[in-house]
């Protein structure tokens, strides 16, 4: 049976991805992305040459590649072109505007990434190269031949960056982001999400509703993990969350530590007005409780404070201890004052160390805490 496909290009990907001929499914998406590019520049270059205002009916049916096999030398992406019968009546010309499209695409890409003025392009195709390269990852590059083989030409997340932004003012990229849910705003299906690139506003779908109303709840100790397409500005900085493409929650604490904090916790909201003697022992508030193990929880997810004993105090505050070789450790939680008071005692030379950390006006001051106790932990294992 004739074979009716030609050679068209044979992109080579390279980057750690792409050893031993692999390629990630999600960069396939890149080859329909220059499908369609070099069929918009062959279409302006059709209706430029013959002084038309549109092609000829069946015109991009004719234009059809086929990934044909995927050798190694990283990863080298055989693209044919199918040629079926009813071409040659769309294309009765010596010229061929896909093949023009091809070569000129590739030329545009040199003299982008070259430093040199760029051969004349179809302007309104341009923003066409947003799509194309999107799932490239820094350090890796796709790899065109220019026209007639003499020269490799370089198409990476820089050379695509420079020509998006010749017609706009971001441009798009993957990105993998870990951080905190904020807010939640059910109605318009939004969840706001802080990381160490800023905070950003990203969509959900219902399913995922509970999931998320849990991670604000405890902000503290869950993270959301995030795979997305991102909009960047000419800064490489990250200014929208334009399309999830994952989204996991993950526990940053042991969920097994968790659970009996949380157990302990309970039993300690369950006590009784009385319950130290029958006359003295005020109830721990459901604010105090929910304050300590917001403050507890945060601190053991965050800068690895180990999991302590808790109690309650006669005034109705929650009270944490840790032991770590001679070495009592306190934090007494008073919720009404906003205020965390922590204590050592060393049971064999009698030396004590105290400190107060203030939340007043400084919600996020819980560093001081876990610093006094991890210090003491720092000092005992270091003797060891």
């Amino acid at each position: 049976m004739t074979d009716k496909r030609k050679p068209f290009v044979e992109p080579v990907l390279r980057g750690a991805r792409f050893a031993d001929a692999q390629v990630p499914v999600d960069v396939l998406a890149d080859l329909v992305a220059y499908r369609d590019l070099v069929l918009r520049v062959a279409k302006e270059l059709f209706k430029q040459r013959y002084g038309r205002a549109r092609v000829p009916k069946g015109f991009e049916s004719s234009f059809q590649l086929a990934l044909q096999e995927i050798r190694p030398g990283s990863a080298v992406l055989a693209l044919k072109r199918t040629e079926e019968p009813q071409q040659q009546g769309v294309l009765a010309h010596e010229w061929d505007p896909f093949d023009a499209a091809r070569d000129l695409v590739t030329d545009y890409v040199d003299a982008i990434g070259s430093d040199r003025k760029p051969p004349e392009f179809p302007e309104n195709v341009i923003p066409l190269f947003g799509n194309f390269g999107k799932h490239l990852r820094p350090g890796e590059e796709l790899v065109l031949d220019s026209p007639g083989g003499q020269r490799k030409v370089s198409y990476n997340q820089e050379v695509r960056k420079r020509i998006v932004l010749q017609r706009a003012n971001t441009y798009q990229k993957d990105v993998e982001l870990v951080g905190t849910v904020v807010a939640l705003d059910k109605e318009r299906g939004q969840f706001r999400l802080r990381t160490d690139e800023g905070a950003f506003d990203v969509e959900f779908s219902g399913i995922q509703t509970t999931q998320l109303a849990n991670a604000l709840r405890d902000d503290a100790f869950t993270r959301v993990e995030l795979a997305a397409v991102g909009s960047y500005d000419r800064n490489d900085a990250l200014k929208n969350i334009d399309e999830v493409r994952d989204l996991n929650i993950v526990d940053v604490v042991d969920p097994a530590e968790a659970l009996r904090i949380e157990r302990r916790l309970d039993e300690l909201l369950a006590l009784k007005k009385g319950w130290s003697d029958g006359e003295h022992g005020e109830a721990p508030s459901r604010d105090a409780v929910d304050w300590a193990r917001q403050v507890l929880l945060g601190l053991m997810a965050r800068d690895e404070l180990p999991q302590p004993h808790l109690y309650a105090t006669e005034a109705g505050h929650i009270r944490a201890e840790w032991t770590f070789d001679d070495w009592e450790v306190s934090a007494e939680f008073n919720f009404a004052a906003e205020l965390v008071s922590m204590e050592a005692v060393n049971v064999k030379s009698g030396d004590s160390r105290e400190a107060q950390v203030s939340f007043v006006g400084a919600p996020d001051e819980d560093i001081g805490v876990s610093t006094f106790v991890n210090e003491l932990r720092g000092e005992v294992q270091g003797r060891e």
